[in-house]
């Protein structure tokens, strides 16, 4: 039994399974009985990604469009590293890059990010939460998130900031990119990070 009940149906088809988790190619989820699509997709909704994952796309961007195999332990045991893969061309990476730079510029929704004397590129996530009474969006809780990195620097870092249903003031323009703005200073000072 599941220890805890979904309020949304995920459809696809099984690519295979690995750990008792159904790989899909694709997941289209249910919301409130209407089956998202395409519109919804634009706003973000409907989509499931997980912090690693996300971490994990935002790393090949800050490689050059080469994906590479997370590591969580600074002092992991020995196993045998997995080969980089190119998934996006450096022409793709660089207009990304340019993209998520403009993010946290004056007029950016991720100005709040940046930190003086780092180049810094990511993005804001404001996400509406399933309301797992009713199964449709809630209108009062929300994912508020920032994914970013500074440019240029070694070693090269991924930061994922993210708040569960933040009070007052949802908006991830205020709330996860500060945060992420104080976790990239905490880590520009723990690893003398020199400025760009």
């Amino acid at each position: 039994s599941t220890p805890f009940r979904l309020p949304v149906r995920l459809v696809g088809k099984p690519l295979g399974t690995r750990d008792q988790l159904t790989v899909y190619r694709f997941l289209l989820l249910v919301v409130g009985g209407r089956p998202l699509g395409f519109p919804d997709f634009a706003l973000g909704q409907g989509l499931l990604v997980t912090p690693i994952q996300m971490v994990r796309g935002y790393a090949a961007f800050l490689n050059g469009g080469w994906l590479v195999q997370p590591t969580l332990l600074k002092n992991a045991p020995e196993r045998k590293p997995v080969a980089p893969k190119r998934v996006i061309s450096q022409a793709v990476t660089d207009s990304l890059l340019t993209a998520l730079r403009s993010v946290t510029e004056e007029e950016g929704s991720g100005k709040k990010a940046k930190l003086e004397g780092y180049d810094v590129a990511g993005k804001t996530g404001t996400a509406q939460m399933v309301d797992s009474a009713t199964g449709s969006y809630s209108r009062s809780r929300f994912l508020s998130s920032f994914v970013g990195f500074a440019i240029g620097v070694e070693p090269k870092l991924v930061i994922f900031t993210s708040l569960d249903s933040p009070r007052g003031i949802y908006y991830a323009s205020e709330t996860a990119a500060p945060l992420f703005r104080n976790v990239l200073q905490a880590v520009a000072n723990r690893f003398s990070l020199p400025t760009t």
